[in-house]
């Protein structure tokens, strides 16, 4: 969700666990638990064994100067608890102004000296260094449209209460797959809907019209065959994903910066309608990027919702629940 906001050069190095390790899950997770402290530098984010430092600073060369210090404190780290870094699974790109184009800035960690990419891969999503998802949403639609493909041939042998599981898993599922990041919601038909949107929306349909055994040719309402089997368009899966997450945001503080923006009341003492009815602060910028990226946006939708849904009490699986069928009865797209 960071990527967007960034103007100045960021460079992430990404340092993986060797393929076959014996190590478990948990006890890699132990093992490298204050790798922070040995590269404070950086900004340490791990997922798993995917771990990148982050370097932020106003020219791409002082970002590499920084990025081998902390590469180099990393590799300490590593050799005092006897792991070995895999040279092939590392890897760093750059973004901000100045740094788009073909990659052509080489660091160097330990012996080797590893290529500035333009497109990695971080769990699953594709990022690349003009922070567009146009490649992202391309591999996504290319899956999609193959399991598309499995789901036609395989809908008439599927018992048909196993239909629904079977289509959100091949399909639905990946869909929804960090969709907060590259799908600007819309509240009523007269916002525009973005590309992306467009293309999702029309492999759900192509799925539904499987599932209700429908040709193209036939002309099926998709709106009504949608509420016919209870599943939600492209646009309010990626609501109920921004809903969800700012749930997640505001109740466990999983993002502490994201919550302190959202929360942000300024210096008044005075109660407001908007503080008792849990509303959240909305942006201010004239920027369409911020405009369309996700703190905006969570904003937005959170203070669209009904007001019961907003209240803290409300535990999150009881959250997710009434948000659909709150979608499911509204005019919203």
């Amino acid at each position: 969700m960071q990527f967007a906001n960034q103007t100045s050069p960021t460079l992430t190095i990404i340092v993986r666990a060797p393929q076959g390790s014996c190590l478990s899950p948990l006890f890699f997770i132990i093992l490298i638990a204050d790798i922070s402290e040995w590269a404070s530098i950086a900004l340490i984010e791990g997922f798993a064994d995917d771990i990148s430092a982050t370097i932020i600073d106003d020219s791409p060369q002082k970002v590499i100067a920084k990025l081998e210090k902390a590469s180099t404190n990393i590799l300490k780290f590593m050799a005092s608890n006897t792991l070995v870094a895999n040279d092939s699974k590392t890897s760093f790109i750059l973004f901000g102004s100045g740094t788009t184009g073909t990659p052509h800035t080489h660091i160097k960690v330990g012996n080797a000296m590893i290529k500035e990419q333009s497109t990695i891969k971080l769990l699953g999503l594709t990022i690349t260094n003009d922070l567009k998802w146009t490649e992202h949403t391309e591999q996504v639609l290319n899956q999609m449209n193959h399991r598309l493909f499995l789901f036609k041939h395989i809908r008439d042998l599927l018992p048909e209460h196993t239909i629904p599981t079977v289509a959100d898993a091949l399909v639905t599922s990946h869909i929804r797959y960090a969709m907060q990041l590259f799908v600007t919601p819309r509240l009523s038909i007269y916002e525009p809907q973005t590309s992306i949107s467009k293309k999702f929306q029309i492999v759900q349909n192509n799925v539904t019209r499987a599932w209700i055994k429908a040709k193209r040719i036939d002309k099926k309402n998709m709106k009504i065959a949608r509420s016919d089997l209870r599943i939600l368009s492209i646009n309010q899966i990626a609501i109920c994903s921004v809903l969800a997450e700012t749930k997640k945001i505001l109740d466990s503080n999983t993002i502490p910066w994201i919550k302190d923006i959202l929360m942000e009341r300024g210096t008044t003492s005075i109660t407001t309608r908007s503080n008792t009815s849990n509303k959240l602060r909305s942006s201010q910028s004239n920027s369409q990027k911020n405009i369309n990226g996700f703190i905006n946006q969570a904003a937005r939708l959170w203070n669209s919702i009904p007001e019961h849904l907003r209240v803290p009490t409300c535990t999150y699986s009881t959250f997710k629940r009434n948000v659909k069928k709150w979608l499911l009865s509204s005019n919203i797209p």
